[in-house]
């Protein structure tokens, strides 16, 4: 049995979320058409990954969700039972800390804002203390900046605050 994180089967939830990733992710090559060709290269080969995976999440969904409402009698007995499945107030949490880092990314920008994040997650949601979470935020900074920043000299979208 898958144990943890994400473990949970809940196909009315997760099947309009998947189609909206595939819509999105169909979009990204007519979206980099008009960009160079070496910077279409990562958005098409992540795309087409990501097509492929999701057509397959869609199939298992839909799947899913035909012995869900077999099982539960009806679409109104299986989403009563979806919805008690699904822990809202939690996921409206963790919806918020989304939010919070794309504001954040604005605001203080992307080398600030995620290594925040990852403290953050790593605190509250993943029950570690401070200073395996500091750890972590710490080497994400490092490699955000490192990695992105200096060796592949990746654009970082500008901060209200630090421009």
């Amino acid at each position: 049995m898958i144990a943890g994180e994400g473990s949970s089967i809940n196909p009315l939830f997760s099947l309009p979320l998947t189609l909206l990733l595939l819509a999105i992710f169909i979009r990204v090559p007519f979206e980099a058409s008009p960009w160079e060709f070496e910077a279409q290269q990562f958005p098409l080969a992540v795309s087409l990954f990501a097509v492929v995976l999701l057509l397959a999440i869609v199939f298992i969904d839909g799947r899913q969700l035909i012995k869900s409402v077999a099982e539960n009698g009806s679409w109104s007995l299986m989403a009563r039972s979806a919805s008690k499945a699904a822990d809202f107030p939690l996921a409206g949490q963790f919806i918020g800390y989304l939010i919070a880092i794309v504001l954040g990314s604005i605001v203080v920008g992307q080398q600030i804002a995620l290594p925040v994040f990852v403290f953050v997650y790593l605190w509250r949601w993943g029950n570690y203390g401070w200073k395996i979470s500091l750890g972590y935020a710490v080497g994400a900074a490092i490699f955000i900046v490192g990695f992105y920043d200096k060796i592949m000299n990746l654009f970082f979208y500008p901060s209200l605050l630090f421009g």
